[in-house]
This record gives C-alpha cells, sequence and structure tokens, in this order.
C-alpha cells in the first residue's frame, strides 16, 4: 500500500524542523558542569558536542561534590562565579544591577552539580 504526501505538506515539514532548529540552537545554551569531577566534564562535552553548543558557552565551576549545598555555598561556588563567567564570555551584559541583554535561553546542569540548595535555619 503507498500513501501520496502532498508536496506542500513535505515543505511545510521542512520549513518547520528548520526553523525550530536555528530557533533553538546550541548558542543559546550555557552548560554547566563541576570542575571538580572529571566524569561531570565528560558529561558536558558530550551533550555540547552533540547539541552544537560552542565552547565558549561550556562553564566549568569548582562546586561540592554532594547532592546538595549550603545557601552559603550556593552563593560562594555557584551564584557568584556563574555571574562572573557569564559576563566574562558575554552571554550575559549587565546594566548595574539589571539584566541588560542574555545570549542564553537555559542553562543545562551536568551530572555532578548539586541538585538541592538546603533551607537556611
Amino acid at each position: 500500500m503507498k500513501f501520496a504526501v502532498p508536496t506542500s505538506a513535505l515543505m511545510l515539514f521542512a520549513v518547520s524542523v528548520i526553523c525550530s532548529e536555528a530557533a533553538d540552537s546550541g548558542a543559546s545554551v550555557a552548560v554547566i558542569y563541576n570542575s571538580n569531577l572529571k566524569e561531570s566534564k565528560a558529561v558536558a562535552e558530550h551533550y555540547a558536542a552533540r547539541r552544537s553548543v560552542p565552547e565558549n558557552n561550556v562553564i566549568g565551576l569548582m562546586l561540592p561534590t554532594g547532592e546538595t549545598m549550603s545557601r552559603a555555598e550556593y552563593k560562594v561556588y555557584l551564584l557568584k562565579p556563574l555571574l562572573k563567567e557569564l559576563t566574562k564570555r558575554k552571554l550575559f551584559e549587565f546594566d548595574g544591577r539589571k539584566l541588560k541583554e542574555a545570549a542564553l535561553r537555559y542553562l543545562v546542569l551536568c551530572y555532578g552539580v548539586p541538585l538541592k540548595i538546603e533551607r537556611d535555619i
């Protein structure tokens, strides 16, 4: 049994695939890994290669190796260094304390990046 697919339907499908790939390119992603774990870097590099994430967008941070971190550790080891790297790599632009422009749509946290921030007591 043969199915006839209209050429217009195939064209529409091709255009939608091309547009979705262009809109969600690897350049709009930053991959974050724990530089204290070699496995974390390997996962980040694999993901970046498969998703065409530019090397500039792959960021290693020296993070705690457990599943959780305290609020203080979060600020010192993740938040401040990440903002510094994003600014240095021209992925974020700040106007004073306000975000002016961002070249990213989302961050991918790789294996080894703590999952939870403990509640302050």
